[in-house]
């Protein structure tokens, strides 16, 4: 909802439903050169503070969430709740053309298991 609210889509767009169906990921990234230049030490440090930088991340992102959700209510949209099964269930065919490999379905069955989903 946070993309939503920051692009003004309640603006022209008066419904929003919750599918949950696109999640992007923060990630944090580094030129290759940049790193090759660090010491080990140096390195240690920076993987070290991006893994403790994780929570306070996810406290900001959360506060935002929750700040664009009032914004865009205030707005008067109408927010929908979405039962994501039947879009589950409606992908099952299209996963099994695409994981192909015992590692591919590993990966998916931790990403899976992360969000608590199931294919």
């Amino acid at each position: 909802m946070a993309i939503f609210d920051s692009g003004r889509h309640y603006e022209v767009a008066r419904y929003y439903s919750l599918t949950n169906h696109l999640l992007a990921p923060e990630v944090f990234v580094m030129s290759k050169i940049s790193w090759d230049k660090l010491s080990k030490n140096e390195q240690a440090a920076v993987r070290e503070s991006a893994k403790e930088s994780v929570p306070y991340m996810r406290t900001l992102w959360d506060a935002q969430v929750e700040k664009s959700h009032k914004t865009v209510l205030a707005t008067g949209v109408a927010v929908n709740e979405v039962d994501p099964e039947p879009f589950r269930q409606a992908m099952t065919g299209v996963w099994d053309s695409f994981i192909t490999t015992a590692r591919q379905r590993e990966l998916v069955n931790q990403i899976l298991a992360m969000g608590k989903g199931g294919v």
